[in-house]
């Protein structure tokens, strides 16, 4: 058996070669380009894996208050929410428990199946090798893409659901086959359950595949028309079991704190700012710089080498929309442009945030396809070579240059939490019988609460031994941090204090803005500081002695 199996292995191996060789392409350009993509994919399910599969990190305070009111709320009082995404989430959390890379799994599921997706995606956009080859590398390689994968929020799902709807309806452009537009309006109507972002890829969806319809295959402009309508019962349902239930002054509130609704405090007209917005979002695609570490260069030779970053996007953002134009992609224009007019249009009425932004993420798709647009002209011959040279210039050399972490922790709109650790240490350093009291800041609390109450492990693990040791206050005005120190602390016992970043209390003791008390200790454990407090003995008075 072995005799006749090894005189036909030779020509099965050469056979499989030619197989997979003709799969990368054409020529050895071609092959180049996917091999490269291929690696941009590998890297970047790599990358994904990190902080998932491995090295977890705790949930951070949104993502612990998200998880709370998973827990405590019906669907109706999660406002912003997106209820599919919320029901899915809930049934996983019931039925493995509510941990880290459970609650996360479906947006890591997104972000595994939008980079492998992606060189499919560019392959329906693009005619050029160069376009195809950056499209994936940013997709792959995009640090809010990655770190979104790896966050209990819906953001990285609406990346893959507006890139979806961009490869399913070019597909039925082609074909306007009854299955392929099937998926389309799929994709459609059940993704606005779990991105309410997707609204905003809605008016050019259907703008394409309905003039496709009307020019070949007219049968099919009766369900389009049906599932739109469907669509806008379902928008209109959930604005009415949720959306009118936001603040009102919600526009203001953002706008003051990160600067994404015009509030007239800004100093300059909408237009002035909202084009300031907009350039922030064309900067996208390589928002690794603002986390370029030293990597041998001066803080001034960073800065100017972001500035140039910056103007580099920028330029190929307008290059992108002028080859559109130029060579009439109208179809195209409908689909990667006028979604981000639309945000425009609703940021006007103060309906939604316009910038980059973490609930931006999503425009990723499309300021990645118009910058890479940029480089789609025909290609052959000896250019053909040098069409990987764009992205190892802007995505490939920064990252080798640059990067140390390798997103060992989040940074982009997000960050880490090693609250388990904070309440380990805890644990450890209070030897005392009697109780301390423990304050937590406002935003201290949610990720105790969550930790000592519904994480199935720590709440087994620590809730039992810190209620033995500690009386938890929290408080929900931090400007009383001063006064509830003072009102807790003793001579003889002392306050602890759970802060986190920012909390300004270092200020106040270095200024001696807290005269009855005296700090004792002081550690930090991720982004949270733990301090404890006595009070001051008051001065004992002077013996005299008899006149």
């Amino acid at each position: 058996m072995i005799r006749d199996f090894l005189p036909s292995l030779g020509p099965r191996l050469r056979d499989s070669y030619g197989r997979w060789r003709e799969r990368l392409g054409s020529d050895a350009a071609e092959r180049i380009v996917s091999l490269m993509m291929i690696a941009c994919v590998i890297a970047g399910v790599g990358l994904r894996a990190r902080g998932f599969l491995f090295d977890v990190p705790a949930f951070w305070l949104d993502e612990c208050q998200w998880a709370i009111n998973l827990t405590e709320r019906p669907l109706v009082q999660n406002l912003i929410r997106p209820p599919g995404f919320i029901l899915v989430s809930k049934a996983l959390g019931a039925t493995f428990g509510p941990t880290e890379q459970v609650l996360r799994a479906l947006p890591w599921t997104a972000g595994i199946v939008t980079t492998a997706a992606s060189p499919w995606i560019a392959k329906r956009l693009y005619v050029s090798l160069a376009s195809q080859l950056l499209f994936v590398a940013v997709i792959a390689l995009n640090p809010c893409a990655i770190d979104f994968s790896n966050e209990f929020k819906p953001y990285s799902i609406g990346l893959l659901l507006h890139l979806a709807l961009i490869f399913l309806t070019l597909r039925y452009v082609e074909t306007t086959a009854d299955r392929d537009l099937g998926w389309v309006l799929g994709v459609a109507s059940a993704g606005c359950l779990f991105a309410q972002d997707l609204l905003f890829a809605y008016p050019g969806v259907f703008l394409v595949v309905g003039w496709e319809a009307y020019q070949k295959r007219r049968s099919h402009l009766v369900w389009i028309g049906g599932v739109a309508f469907a669509i806008v019962v379902l928008l209109v349902g959930q604005y009415f079991l949720l959306w009118r239930h936001l603040p009102k002054d919600g526009s203001e509130y953002w706008g003051n704190k990160y600067n994404v609704f015009h509030t007239g405090k800004q100093g300059s007209s909408y237009l002035n700012w909202s084009l300031e917005r907009y350039r922030d979002m064309t900067g996208f695609p390589g928002i690794r710089r603002n986390f370029w570490q030293e990597g041998g260069f001066t803080f001034e030779q960073r800065q100017k080498a972001r500035d140039a970053d910056r103007v580099i996007w920028l330029a190929m953002h307008l290059m992108g929309l002028m080859i559109m134009v130029w060579h009439r992609r109208f179809r195209h224009l409908a689909l990667i442009v006028l979604p981000l007019a639309v945000l425009w249009t609703f940021n006007a009425l103060n309906l939604w945030p316009m910038g980059a932004f973490r609930t931006n993420v999503f425009t990723i798709a499309y300021t990645t396809a118009i910058a890479a647009m940029a480089l789609d002209v025909p290609d052959a011959g000896r250019i053909r070579w040098l069409a990987p040279i764009p992205t190892l210039l802007v995505v490939v050399a920064p990252l080798v240059v640059f990067e140390r972490g390798w997103h060992e922790r989040k940074q982009a709109f997000t960050y880490d939490s090693r609250f388990p650790k904070l309440l380990e240490r805890l644990v450890e350093i209070r030897q005392s019988r009697d109780k301390a009291p423990l304050i937590l800041d406002r935003r201290s609390c949610p990720p105790w609460r969550f930790y000592t109450k519904f994480h199935p492990r720590t709440s087994a693990e620590f809730s039992g031994l810190l209620a033995e040791s500690y009386d938890a206050h929290c408080l929900t005005d931090d400007t009383k941090i001063p006064e509830t120190l003072a009102q807790h602390a003793t001579g003889r016992q002392a306050a602890w204090i759970v802060l986190h970043v920012g909390h300004g209390i270092d200020r106040l003791v270095k200024q001696r803005q807290l005269p009855d008390l005296y700090r004792v200790s002081r550690f930090e454990v991720g982004p949270h500081t733990v301090m404890s407090f006595r009070r001051r003995r008051p001065p004992e008075p002077i013996k005299r002695g008899p006149e």
